[in-house]
């Protein structure tokens, strides 16, 4: 049912393209008695009596819609259930429902993880159990986040990165920066300790001669004047129109034969070919800025400022951390 799947994956994008999930508690949470009740009538409606291929599956689909209008772990743990199974169809299905799940991230957000290590080469599946975390604000899939963000297939990587934005946990940012080439690790100082003097304590290292535009440039003659910095500028606008048109050249190459939509980030079909895996990292940069904005309310355009800004607030990132840390948790024992 590949037609199925790719209308599946489509699907899981209207969803994306919601607004960021509402926060856990306003959401309303049903009773043991509701959910029961609800559970029975999935039940009932899910075993689509009489239909065969896409109606039954639809009927399906139809079934778990009802269900999670009832925010409770049991429905949460019943589309656990489904999210594991073999059928490529409903388990896609079941996952993009468990991004509905607001109410219990934990419960949901742990069945979509153990299916995402299950099902790790279903490219649509992971597609939309990434974007079930992020609508979620699961943060217990921070490992599987980071390791589609460095998958060799570029979708992948987009709606890795996307959903690390939406999610907005602080302790992503690391992986994001380096996809841009920086490098972050703690300022221990003399003592050894991570520094706690002032707002600082962070420290980022940009590898030389990099930045997302693809052009840095260093012209130093030791002429009087404006000289230098006029002749950098025009070598840097004559690399980035090569750099650009060389991406233009591959995003091209790529284009014929990798997942449709992979360009803008939507879910499109399935892939014919390896050429997704061929994208520039320039591609991906306006992603990684934009998930960085969600993160920390402030908008980059430079390795230069991310540094500045990283230094200055040390002390608000490892406070942001620990937050996300306590979150963490209440998720887990919420679970």
């Amino acid at each position: 049912m590949l037609r199925t799947r790719t209308l599946l994956a489509l699907f899981a994008l209207l969803i994306a393209l919601a607004p960021a999930a509402v926060a856990d508690d306003e959401v309303q949470l049903a009773t043991d008695e509701e959910a029961k009740e609800a559970l029975a009538v999935f039940k009932k409606e899910y075993k689509a009596k009489g239909l065969k291929g896409d109606d039954k599956l639809m009927q399906r689909d139809f079934a778990m819609k009802n269900l999670v209008k009832t925010q409770h772990k049991m429905i949460a743990d019943e589309l656990g259930k489904l999210v594991k199974k073999n059928d490529e169809d409903i388990r896609t299905l079941a996952v993009i429902y468990l991004g509905e799940m607001r109410g219990v991230p934990g419960t949901a957000g742990k069945h979509i993880v153990a299916a995402m290590k299950k099902h790790k080469k279903d490219t649509i599946f992971l597609m939309s159990a990434l974007d079930a975390v992020g609508y979620l604000r699961y943060l217990g899939a921070g490992d599987e986040i980071v390791d589609l963000m460095n998958h060799k297939d570029f979708a992948l990587k987009k709606y890795a990165i996307r959903s690390a934005g939406w999610i907005q946990d602080i302790r992503l940012m690391p992986a994001l920066l380096k996809l841009l080439g920086i490098e972050v690790k703690a300022d221990k100082g003399d003592s050894g300790k991570e520094s706690d003097k002032g707002d600082g304590g962070k420290e980022a290292e940009v590898e030389e001669g990099y930045s997302w535009d693809g052009v840095e440039v260093n012209y130093d003659t030791g002429t009087p004047g404006d000289h230098d910095q006029k002749m950098a500028e025009k070598i840097g606008k004559e690399q980035l129109a090569k750099n650009k048109a060389a991406a233009e050249a591959k995003a091209g190459k790529s284009g014929a034969t990798g997942m449709a939509g992979a360009s803008t980030g939507g879910a499109g079909g399935p892939r014919t070919g390896g050429g997704a895996t061929s994208r520039t990292l320039e591609e991906l940069a306006p992603n990684i800025l934009k998930a960085l904005k969600n993160m920390t309310g402030e908008e980059f355009e430079k390795g230069r400022e991310i540094k500045l800004w990283l230094r200055v607030n040390g002390k608000k990132i490892r406070e942001l951390e620990k937050r996300y840390d306590r979150r963490e948790k209440a998720q887990r024992k919420g679970a």
